[in-house]
């Protein structure tokens, strides 16, 4: 009576053992990726429309609204506020994407306001573009991305938002 494997069924049942050790480990580092875009989509998501909030809110509140000149194609970093309380002032550090509200960041450490052609790139601009449009109004784009750094596809978030307020005046 022979109760012991052959040495081919070994090899075939290591083989199949490893086979599907293989794709389990895809499979769990793709959840992972997966699990990793989500929460930096939604916190990039979430720094977006809390700022788009914060800027609706004071545009609502304005008697006059400016956007200063900035050189040409390095894109409108600066948005300038006037109400009977003072002026607010809206800047995007065009170098690391840092907006601030006179003075006070806005942005979480993990976010930028800028527009990069891809996440991980040098060359972007400042990804805040606030335009006067004739009928009063003020229509706000902001393109918040990550900020770690990488170029990795499962670290990278980008998020535009567009948004037209009206000032009081009008």
């Amino acid at each position: 009576m022979n109760r012991g494997f052959t040495l081919v069924e070994l090899i075939i049942t290591l083989g199949i053992f490893g086979l599907l050790m293989v794709v389990g480990t895809d499979l769990l580092i793709k959840t992972i990726q997966n699990g990793n875009r989500a929460t930096i989509e939604s916190e990039v998501r979430q720094n977006a429309n809390s700022i788009m909030q914060d800027i609706a809110e004071e545009i609502r509140l304005a008697e006059t609204v400016t956007t200063p000149e900035v050189p040409a194609g390095s894109g409108n970093h600066d948005l300038v506020l006037n109400n009977p309380m003072g002026s607010k002032r809206y800047h995007v550090n065009p170098t690391d994407g840092v907006l601030t509200k006179d003075g006070t960041i806005l942005t979480s450490k993990s976010v930028a306001v800028l527009s990069c052609p891809s996440c991980g790139s040098t060359s972007c601009a400042g990804g805040m573009v606030s335009t006067v449009n004739p009928t009063g109004t003020v229509t706000v784009t902001l393109t918040v991305q990550q900020n770690l750094g990488v170029n990795r596809s499962d670290f990278c978030a980008k998020v535009v938002l567009t948004n037209t307020v009206t000032p009081r005046q009008f």
